[in-house]
């Protein structure tokens, strides 16, 4: 107890040395930004007054601004003597005595929309301001003055990625800006974000499309204005500009869609916006929570589409991806509605269905797919997959997934498997590996589990069979080490 207390009076005492360590460096700094914007001013002074403020060195600065550009009548703070100041210190703005890069140093702590305001203060700051607008990258429209938030996009000349957030409403006039290039400006803007923008419509979306030829990255996000016909007309605007009856005009080259929280978007939207941007660069797309019109089957044929996510797909009920032939990873979360899934494609490496409670068939010909995770589909039934190359396979929750499917699956891909997950599978009786790579094998809560066989598991080091009130003991080889294996369950090791 006596050692525990000296090791706790040690730690404090360290920990107190390292304020005090970082509170002296603190107070050098403020220091040294204080000698910079007051130069003439004796170094004791300057310490002395940033002592009085507790090393605040906006109050610091403000004492010794009213101390050297008239007497000062405080009795409490520090005389200054005359002879150690500057005569033409009286007379000027103290922010006139910084350098360029000094004052474009302190300007780079203020916020996008802050700088345009000081850029108001007089000729010398706009000057100077502008031309650190010119280059921000990247600019957040919050203000609900809509002659504000013009002009600081205008001013932002090279942005990369605008948010826009709340009441904005001239979506019509963003065209305009010179990073969109407007006024003969290369466009640079690659990234829009419009988040509870209840003023934007489908013509105002499908016109902006149309006019951002360099937009590469869109997101949509509570935006109820938004419904199907946005990306209806966009598809039936790019077969328009296909066949030559629209000039002067070209679609946004996106590589990633998200729309989310928009209660007009359904399964047709997402049809629709694939068919319509397929081919133009479209590799990601992201649905999350967005609305229900009516049941419906969506048959995807995208030929660069790399990611596909869909969350909260209500209205959607069968998906077919055998048009998808590039599509990499897929992922579909509480698709409440799902009952059928098709995934077809050699470079398919990551398929993920989690809580689709209604799926009862997965169909998946994909010959490299590495991970497969089927969790909480309660009332899956059948799963074919042909890849021989799985390293995790995870049926969390999918409580009347077919015996014989799964261990199907577990055979074709017995020399990659790492790891496997088969969490409260009710029916599913007898399991056996032969699993070189296997690291780690869960199979709680499976009731009706009788023979587990382990062969060749020589990396084996966790298994967790609680719950398998059946499964009196485990099959295993003379190389299997039972004393690196973290094991959790009532059973006993048995060899073969």
């Amino acid at each position: 107890r006596h050692g525990g207390t000296e090791r706790i009076r040690f730690k404090e005492e360290e920990v107190a040395a390292r304020r005090r360590r970082d509170s002296e460096q603190v107070k050098q700094e403020c220091l040294q930004d204080l000698a910079a914007i007051f130069p003439s001013v004796d170094a004791d002074i300057l310490r002395s007054v940033l002592q009085s403020t507790d090393s605040n060195v906006e109050r610091a600065a403000n004492i010794l601004m009213e101390m050297t550009m008239e007497p000062s009548t405080n009795a409490e703070a520090p005389l200054v003597e005359s002879s150690s100041i500057d005569p033409q210190v009286s007379r000027t703005c103290p922010f006139e005595l910084l350098s360029y890069d000094l004052f474009c140093k302190l300007l780079a702590y203020f916020r996008v929309p802050d700088l345009l305001i000081c850029s108001f203060c007089c000729r010398h700051w706009k000057e100077i301001i502008q031309s650190i607008l010119e280059n921000v990258q990247n600019v957040d429209v919050t203000s609900e003055h809509e002659k504000f938030n013009m002009a600081l996009l205008r001013n932002c000349k090279r942005a990369s990625s605008i948010k826009i957030r709340g009441l904005f409403r001239s979506f019509l006039r963003l065209r305009t800006l010179p990073c969109l290039g407007g006024g003969g400006q290369s466009p640079t803007l690659k990234t829009l974000k419009l988040v509870k923008c209840f003023s934007l419509t489908d013509d105002l979306l499908t016109g902006l499309l149309t006019t951002t030829s360099a937009l590469e990255h869109l997101e949509i996000d509570s935006c109820d204005g938004i419904s199907d016909e946005c990306f209806t007309n966009l598809y039936e605007e790019k077969l328009r500009i296909d066949m030559g009856e629209v000039t002067g005009t070209s679609l946004a080259r996106l590589r990633v869609l998200q729309i989310s929280n928009c209660g007009g978007v359904t399964g047709q939207s997402l049809k629709y916006a694939v068919m319509a941007l397929n081919g133009r660069g479209l590799d990601h797309i992201k649905f999350s929570n967005n609305g229900i019109m009516q049941m419906e089957t969506v048959q995807l044929a995208a030929r660069r589409l790399r990611v596909l996510e869909l969350k909260d797909p209500k209205s959607i009920t069968s998906l077919g991806l055998e048009g998808c032939t590039t599509l990499e990873k897929m992922s579909i979360h509480n698709g409440t509605q799902l009952k059928t899934f098709q995934a077809v494609g050699s470079n398919l490496v990551h398929l993920s269905l989690t809580r689709c409670q209604m799926l009862h068939s997965v169909t998946i010909g994909a010959a490299n797919l590495q991970t497969l995770i089927l969790q909480g589909c309660r009332s899956l039934r059948n799963v074919e997959c042909t890849s021989t190359t799985l390293r995790e396979i995870n049926f969390y929750g999918c409580n009347f997934v077919s015996p014989s499917d799964v261990q199907t699956i577990i055979f074709a891909s017995q020399q990659c498997l790492t790891s496997v997950e088969i969490d409260g599978c009710s029916i599913i009786q007898s399991l056996n590996f032969s699993a070189p790579s296997l690291e780690s094998l869960v199979v709680k809560g499976c009731k009706a589990l009788q023979t587990l066989k382990l062969m060749n598991a020589s990396r084996l080091v966790k298994l967790d069979a609680r719950g398998c009130s059946m499964l009196s003991h485990v099959i295993v080889d003379d190389f299997f080490k039972a004393d690196q294996v973290n094991a959790m369950g009532k059973f006993a090791w048995r060899k073969s």
